[in-house]
């Protein structure tokens, strides 16, 4: 018989049902409730059940919203997300994967008497058992199921409409565009790409922001200069501080990693809520992350509408992507917005941006040149401003190639060269001498 609904939960959820606010109910003894606690069975089956309701509470291996997400790409028209702690990043990502609603526990104990008592009225008549198919394939498990960005020959009019459409910030400000950077290993120039980006965004015009999401070791105050940066967990702390925060012009305002490396942890829930204010205020809000991939990096990635992947030439750097993308594909998290980022590219490496455009199956990948001793020079010495605007071969690949993957390439094409084919020489010695002592 088919089941009135699906409830996804984990094991947890199902011997406890008191925590789902359902206190003495046998789940799993209601003939009209199809109860799935493994995140690979749940995307093998919901879709071709067809149930009426589909409440997402969790599961035994991802998160609710990151299973929520699954089923809704996997071609679920009707999900709704079991959530009793929710915030507003919460919001945002069931926003952007075209979650249906979401349930507090009053909403879901309502719903769940609601389909209770309707099978009760009207009992579901039993089916007769449909001819014998293979069975599907477990998209978990699958190695293509990530990428809608990397798939190019997968037919456009198959990928849902959910999947393809911007994210639309819950604040309301449309003008707010967030780039998310993030690699597979460190050492790729994730926080180089970052802040050039970032200074990019601002000398095109853009009140920009650029926030140090490596909560551990972030390093972006130093290469922009500015040891007394507002941190992470001071606007945490004071959330009230944001709408009056403001940037130089031409210069993105820094936000900076929490100065004691303890408070990484019990900020980190909070980032996403800190997001949500910035781009109330900004233009653009660019993120660095850390190398190590967690469920920050999913929560901001689903929260971004452009995601720079950095990576290099080296046949490591590659693989590691790959690796990452397949994490994206089992936890749910889309990756059209994706757009590699081949950097310090040298002619005489083993692999070129089209190289890797195949081995990532055909993904957008753009090329940014090594800029060489200046560029260590300036950003060790916290220059950035004098690097952004020069000849340098990296700053030029910047402003060609990335500025307009991230919305600033109408402006870009006018931004100011200087005549500074040997800037880094113009560091002064004490400078340097800072530098040396990083």
């Amino acid at each position: 018989m088919k089941p009135l609904a699906i409830l996804c939960v984990d094991s947890q959820g199902v011997r406890h049902t008191e925590s789902l606010g359902l206190e003495g109910e046998q789940l799993e003894n209601q003939e009209w409730l199809e109860v799935i606690t493994g995140a690979a069975r749940a995307r093998a089956v919901v879709p071709a059940i067809g149930a009426k309701y589909v409440w997402v509470a969790g599961s035994d291996e991802i998160s609710g919203i990151n299973l929520a997400a699954a089923l809704v790409r996997d071609g679920c028209a009707r999900v709704e997300l079991v959530s009793f702690q929710n915030s507003g990043s919460l919001m945002s990502r069931a926003c952007a994967a075209g979650v249906s609603r979401v349930l507090d526990r009053g909403a879901f104990v309502r719903a769940y008497a609601q389909a209770k008592s309707e099978h009760a009225l009207h009992p579901t008549p039993p089916q007769a058992p449909a001819p014998s198919q293979p069975a599907p394939a477990d998209p978990v498990s699958t190695t293509t199921a990530y990428p809608v960005a990397c798939a190019p020959t997968r037919p456009a009019a198959s990928t849902p409409a959910h999947a393809r459409r911007a994210i639309v910030p819950m604040s309301g400000n449309t003008r707010a565009t967030v780039v998310t950077v993030v690699g597979a290993a460190g050492g790729v120039g994730k926080s180089t790409i970052a802040v050039m980006t970032a200074y990019g965004a601002a000398l095109a015009g853009k009140k920009t922001v650029i926030v140090d999401a490596d909560l551990q070791c972030g390093d972006i105050h130093y290469l922009t200069g500015g040891d007394d940066t507002l941190r992470v967990d001071e606007l945490v702390a004071s959330p009230g501080r944001v709408r009056s925060l403001e940037a130089a012009e031409g210069k993105p305002l820094v936000i900076a990693a929490p100065r004691a490396l303890e408070q990484s942890e019990s900020v980190a829930g909070s980032v996403g809520d800190l997001l949500d204010a910035l781009r109330q205020s900004f233009d653009c809000v660019v993120l660095n992350t850390g190398p190590a991939w967690d469920d920050l990096h999913m929560e901001l990635i689903a929260a971004s509408n452009s995601v720079l992947f950095v990576l290099d030439q080296r046949p490591t750097s590659i693989r590691l992507c790959r690796h990452v993308l397949d994490l994206c594909a089992r936890c749910g998290v889309a990756t059209q917005s994706f757009a590699f980022v081949l950097n310090r590219c040298a002619r005489s490496a083993l692999f070129s941006s089209i190289d890797v455009s195949c081995a990532l199956s055909g993904a957008k990948s753009v090329e940014v040149l090594d800029g060489g001793k200046a560029v260590e020079e300036l950003l060790g010495c916290g220059q950035p401003d004098q690097l952004a605007g020069s000849r340098n071969a990296l700053w030029q690949s910047v402003r060609k190639n990335v500025l307009p993957l991230v919305g600033a390439s109408g402006s870009a094409a006018g931004l100011p060269e200087r005549k500074t084919r040997h800037l880094w020489r113009a560091v002064s010695s004490s400078r340097q001498e800072a530098a040396a002592c990083l």
